[in-house]
């Protein structure tokens, strides 16, 4: 498949940042991450499922050759298995129903011809009903992914519709199967079935695709600028990094059209630049409170003891902290780039890291081998262990039991209790509790 330069998945980013797809090119290219491969893996086994209409579990064991390290498993083929109902159900609706698979396209955007473009995972058309479902299937288990308003859908609703001509398209709808979002523990048992497998559904006015398209001309048009005209910018991209010190002041040259260079927000977490994005440093260092120029001043002596906080400041600095580790973490990645590359970075160096056994042999044969020499019971060094609910609950729903039986089987054998209180900030869905009356629940104070 072409890569695009503005392609579907980041298109929230150069939507809002001017300066990211700039900046990006100025990096070496980032080698796949095994989350990223084992994605693919399984996009490609969905799209092989849906084209050849064979089951997932046909494939386990199977390595598919651009991802030999991921090779098909049956938690890839249960998500799976959730996208593919999701697609047939939605192409049994109408007997003339068309279903397109990996559908590739590219936007007529003046000025970036060839650059503005992507793939559809799945799209199902009902000619007689003009109805139009786009999918896009998400395997990633980390980052819950809203289906409502998202660009990245309407990037490819917009690619899908204006690349059919004779499409007349009256409804719409964007679809996000994410079966492996861990977040979906946190729902009520009785939340709705399909939201509980992962699939959530946002219905789009087809009309709203024309000021949509309108908005992604503009956004790349402005993005092109801050490629072509550093010559006047004062954001000078020569190096692998930019200068630290920007000028942001309303009315620069660094504006164009209102905008600045660089903007933050949601899609700094997938930028490939935001490790050497220099707006983000500084507001990371903002935003903690920290009377520092640059991360580099940063030492452990220099930093202020938490107990001379305020609990305002106290709660504003942790909420910070998951902000800054997550821009660390960017930080990390890129530097292992950098250094795995060959280009030298201050302080850090490649080397190989710590070797650990692993077994070559298969189990059984590794347990046969120790009872025959050695007398160790089998049972000993490769012992059962009891399923998870979670898989518990798959083995039962794939030999026919009903979510009645699902829930009376959990009624009898598992309770939901937690090991404890942890913090989480004021949007966790959780409702909060008295810290100090739970802590102290058990304590019965007789009066005098």
């Amino acid at each position: 498949m072409k890569h695009y330069r503005f392609g579907g998945s980041g298109a929230d980013r150069y939507i809002n940042c001017a300066g990211s797809t700039a900046l990006i090119e100025t990096l070496p290219p980032k080698a796949g991450s095994r989350y990223a491969n084992e994605g693919s893996a399984a996009h490609h086994l969905a799209a092989l499922c849906l084209t050849k209409d064979q089951h997932p579990t046909e494939f386990i064991g199977a390595a598919f050759p651009e991802w030999p390290d991921h090779p098909v498993t049956q938690e890839m083929c249960d998500a799976v298995v959730v996208y593919l109902n999701a697609v047939t159900h939605e192409l049994a609706k109408t007997k003339e129903a068309e279903l397109y698979v990996e559908t590739q396209f590219e936007l007529d955007v003046p000025g970036a011809e060839g650059e503005v473009g992507g793939t559809v995972d799945a799209m199902v058309y009902h000619p007689k009903l003009g109805r139009l479902v786009s999918f896009d299937y998400k395997h990633g288990a980390g980052v819950s992914v809203s289906a409502e308003d998202s660009a990245q859908l309407k990037f490819y609703a917009a690619g899908a519709v204006f690349s059919k001509d004779d499409w007349r398209i009256k409804e719409l709808e964007l679809v996000i199967v994410q079966p492996r979002d861990r977040s979906l523990s946190l729902l009520p048992d009785d939340a709705d079935l399909e939201l509980m497998q992962g699939i959530k559904r946002w219905p789009m006015n087809p009309l709203e695709l024309l000021e949509f398209s309108g908005e992604i001309a503009d956004a790349v048009a402005l993005a092109k600028f801050r490629m072509t005209d550093f010559t006047t910018d004062p954001v000078v991209l020569k190096g692998p990094l930019p200068p630290p010190v920007l000028d942001f002041t309303p009315g620069s040259i660094a504006y164009v059209g209102g905008k600045p260079p660089y903007t933050s927000g949601s899609w700094c977490r997938w930028c490939a630049a935001a490790a050497v994005c220099p707006l983000r440093e500084q507001e990371v260092l903002r935003a903690a409170q920290l009377d520092f120029a640059h991360m580099t001043e940063i030492t452990a002596d220099a930093l202020p003891d938490p107990k001379t906080y305020d609990m305002d400041r106290l709660g504003e600095v942790l909420k910070t902290g998951q902000i800054l580790n997550a821009w660390l973490n960017q930080v990390q990645e890129y530097v292992e780039t950098l250094v795995l590359s060959g280009q030298p970075v201050a302080g850090w160096k490649a080397v190989e890291k710590i070797s650990r056994a692993k077994w070559v042999s298969a189990d059984e044969e590794v347990a046969d081998y120790t009872d025959m020499m050695f007398g160790i019971p089998v049972d000993e060094i490769r012992p059962r262990r009891m399923t998870t609910i979670t898989e518990a609950e798959k083995l039962l729903k794939a030999a026919g039991a009903t979510k009645t039986q699902v829930d009376d089987f959990k009624l009898r054998f598992t309770v939901k209790e937690s090991s404890g209180l942890t913090i989480a900030p004021s949007s966790d869905r959780r409702s909060a509790v008295d810290a100090l009356a739970t802590d102290f629940k058990a304590v019965q104070i007789d009066a005098p």
